[in-house]
């Protein structure tokens, strides 16, 4: 087994990875320490894991990781993954997040509550972004381009759901208000959770931003809904999601 393992780190050392391997136990504890690994500027890393699914891996980094990416996993033998992340348009969506940052610290300034934090920033996004129903008429659709991504929504005012929710989740994190990103392919929609005194609360920016765009017009129809509210409108793993926030935020 020991000559296996050899083996193994000496493959990975000639195609150029570093061969420092992290023990996880769960998608999560992966997804947090890739997103550790990418706020220290690598890309890729490594991972020994009894059981490595790929799906809740990048499901669990793409809830708690504003930023549009694409994972690519390769597996060795005993339980070895690498995995590289890419963040295309990086400059964009870096730009996005300062921009965020900047955002929230002006429409929270002043508020006492976290209710009312959620609000300025729900009501800032909805009336600052219109829905870009061009890039959904497309064909052929990237899903990191701009309208998927933060700088879609805060920079060109223009998004899809996927760029609403990421810029929602990036102005929330920058003034510490917890919250992730949820996606669900059957719906083919995005929208977030947030958690209030550890309870769990769902906001839906783009429901609350119809076609056509009604401008300075506030709406809150699909703000701090409880999941049995929401699942009248809304599919989604619903487990899967809230045992995640609960999880981050919940201790």
């Amino acid at each position: 087994m020991k000559r296996i393992v050899c083996l193994c780190l000496s493959l990975l050392m000639l195609c150029g990875c570093k061969p420092i391997i992290k023990k996880v136990d769960s998608s999560l504890e992966t997804a947090t320490q890739m997103q550790q690994t990418l706020n220290n500027n690598e890309n890729h890393a490594i991972f020994i894991s009894e059981k490595m699914d790929g799906d809740e891996v990048f499901q669990s980094l793409e809830s708690i990781y504003p930023y549009a990416f694409s994972m690519e996993f390769i597996y060795y033998p005993i339980r070895i993954t690498e995995i590289t992340v890419d963040i295309q348009n990086h400059a964009q969506q870096m730009q996005a997040k300062l921009l965020a940052e900047q955002i929230a610290k002006q429409q929270v300034e002043g508020l006492q509550t976290q209710e009312d934090m959620f609000a300025a920033l729900h009501d800032y996004l909805t009336t600052h972004c219109q829905y870009d129903t061009q890039t959904v008429e497309q064909d052929n659709l990237d899903g990191t381009s701009a309208p998927f991504t933060a700088y879609g929504a805060l920079v060109n005012g223009k998004a899809v759901c996927s760029g609403y929710a990421r810029a929602f989740m990036m102005m929330c994190r920058a003034v510490g208000l917890d919250t992730i990103y949820i996606s669900d392919s059957q719906m083919n929609h995005s929208w977030n959770a947030v958690m209030i005194d550890g309870e769990i609360f769902y906001i839906d920016c783009t429901f609350d931003d119809p076609i056509p765009d009604q401008g300075e017009k506030i709406i809150r129809e699909y703000f701090l809904k409880t999941g049995d509210e929401l699942e009248k409108t809304h599919t989604w793993d619903r487990d899967f999601y809230e045992d995640l926030i609960t999880e981050i935020y919940g201790k």
